[in-house]
């Protein structure tokens, strides 16, 4: 049965090609486009929880995620550390501009009191913040971009100078003087959210509450959390990436299906010489199924190595992207490509095996 699987593919080497090509790239697709909207994701959410920092204080109107502006009164961080169960207050401002040719993030801080929530995790080269036009950059922004401390980049039209590297994993990949950020953007005495770490594990949920109810129009948003939130606020992205790879895999079972369906009827005489010689049905079925898994097997091969060469290809033009291939993901993969194969054969197998030997034999 598997010689005549393997004979019936390189009978055909182009359409056979075709095929293994129409499944490959669609295995590429669904690993690389889901392993990017969800590697990137988790990414950023994973950097955001790495502040050593319990809660994220910010306006009941406004977003954690996506949203840049100042909407809290600076003087919030002594009320705020008034409140039983907070070790730490610190505010921070949040903008976004480009480099490297991707948007990023940054942070306006204020250095004394964000090393205490660990924001930096650990400087590398050079030193932490002070004030005025200075500037910390993660390491793999650094490294991306060839970044050096003590170089001179100008952004929001003014320059600035790369003080230090802090390593990888710190919540945004740029960090400047909050006083700095708010001159800039004309927002003094503002903050966009207040990082809040408590004295105990234990009392978040009522630092929390306290919060809420002693400040009205304040949301005391948990940074465990945040993964959640990001995920839900870019759901429409999430959508549309998976319609666009279930697009791709329906279209790759659609080519097996018409392969096979061609297949079997070039080979009707065939089919009706192994039924005169004694082929059962079953046999007949097996031989164009598995037919149609080695080449779904061979298109999964192919779309493994597409989205290897995909994801270097894609980190090397952004390099501050993050495609995460798993090992479930691959898996998924694999069986989606097996399942399509198996769907793909089954009604030109049907087909092959009703057919009458006595009609099959006059074929031409």
């Amino acid at each position: 049965m598997a010689n005549l699987a393997r004979s019936n593919i390189f009978h055909r080497k182009a359409r056979s090609a075709i095929s293994i090509l129409a499944v490959g790239v669609g295995v590429m697709l669904f690993l690389v486009l889901v392993g990017m909207s969800e590697g990137s994701l988790r990414e950023v959410a994973e950097r955001m929880m790495n502040v050593d920092a319990d809660l994220m204080v910010h306006s009941a109107g406004w977003s954690p995620v996506i949203d840049q502006s100042t909407p809290l009164d600076m003087r919030y961080k002594e009320r705020l550390q008034g409140v039983p169960g907070v070790d730490v207050a610190t505010p921070v401002v949040i903008w976004r501009l480009v480099i490297l040719r991707q948007g990023q993030n940054i942070f306006g801080i204020d250095p004394e009191y964000f090393s205490r929530v660990a924001g930096y995790r650990k400087i590398v080269a050079g030193r932490e913040l002070k004030s005025g036009f200075e500037m910390v950059l993660d390491k793999r922004l650094s490294d991306a971009g060839g970044f050096e401390v003590g170089q001179i980049i100008e952004r929001m039209g003014h320059p600035f100078r790369i003080v230090g590297i802090a390593e990888t994993g710190v919540p945004v990949r740029i960090f400047i003087p909050i006083q700095t950020l708010q001159e800039i953007l004309h927002a003094e005495g503002r903050a966009s959210f207040f990082f809040i770490k408590c004295t105990s594990a234990q009392v978040i949920p009522e630092v929390a509450a306290e919060i809420e109810e002693r400040f009205k129009g304040l949301a005391a948003f948990p940074l465990g959390n945040y993964y959640q939130a990001l995920s839900g606020s870019f759901w429409g992205l999430r959508v549309f990436i998976r319609s666009v790879t279930a697009v791709a895999l329906v279209i790759s079972f659609l080519v097996i299906l018409l392969a096979t369906y061609t297949s079997v009827l070039e080979r009707t005489r065939e089919i009706g010489i192994l039924k005169a010689l004694g082929a059962t049905r079953a046999f007949i079925l097996r031989e164009i199924i598995a037919e149609s898994l080695a080449i779904a097997a061979c298109g999964v091969i192919l779309g493994y190595a597409l989205s290897l060469l995909a994801k270097a290809a894609v980190e090397l033009k952004y390099p501050l992207l993050t495609v995460d291939i798993t090992w479930t993901r691959i898996f998924l993969a694999a069986g989606l490509g097996v399942i399509g194969g198996v769907l793909g054969a089954i009604y030109p197998g049907m087909l092959a095996v009703r057919k009458d030997p006595v009609v099959a034999l006059s074929y031409e």
